[in-house]
């Protein structure tokens, strides 16, 4: 649930409620926005905590490209080399092209991705005997069940816990900020959130 459903819904909160103001507020970071309400302790409290969150999932992003590496190598690069290289890239087109290279290479990602998932859904389909049978297993395994059934009110507790963990802790995020204020001007900056949370959920 955190994750289309929740990642999803934190785009269109954004979207409806943050994205038009903060846009108008010209402001560089989220940090930045700390500051003006609340003054700097808070901006520099506000911004370690954002770092600190960010480390787990920003080495297992780096971790994955040293894996990619690897395997495209067919070993001859280790993981460890692959996340030197991975890194090294990353910062280079970053600090070169900024949001902009960041989006074209989203952009790119996400065109490889859909493709490469189309084939192998289309190829083990084939190995299982058939699209139908691939359904009629994940139904069966209750792939298709969305919310808890039979549960307690634990049980609920935590699969709403799960849900606003992402739809309402990411807001007031870096990468989140960073995305709306390099749109086009305040009107896009509020509308492409939304779009953009929608078809991912």
């Amino acid at each position: 649930v955190e994750d289309p459903f929740g990642a999803g819904m934190c785009l269109v909160l954004v979207g409806l409620f943050f994205a038009y103001k903060l846009y108008q507020k010209n402001l560089i970071t989220i940090g930045d926005y700390y500051r003006l309400r609340f003054g700097r302790t808070i901006e520099v409290l506000c911004s370690v905590i954002i770092i600190f969150s960010y480390l787990g999932w920003v080495g297992a992003q780096i971790t994955a490209l040293g894996l990619v590496f690897n395997l495209l190598t067919q070993g001859a690069m280790s993981i460890t080399a692959g996340m030197v290289v991975g890194t090294l890239i990353v910062l280079v087109y970053t600090l070169y092209g900024g949001m902009w290279s960041v989006a074209m290479t989203d952009f790119v990602q996400m065109i490889v991705i859909v493709v490469g998932l189309v084939l192998i859904a289309w190829y083990a389909a084939d190995l299982a005997g058939g699209a139908g049978r691939v359904i009629d297993f994940a139904a069966s395994e209750g792939k298709f069940r969305f919310f808890p059934e039979n549960a307690s009110a634990r049980e609920w507790l935590f699969f709403i816990a799960a849900a606003i963990t992402m739809m309402l802790g990411s807001i007031p995020q870096q990468d989140v900020f960073q995305r709306v204020m390099s749109s086009k001007n305040a009107s896009i900056a509020r509308r492409g959130p939304i779009i953009g949370g929608i078809f991912y959920i």
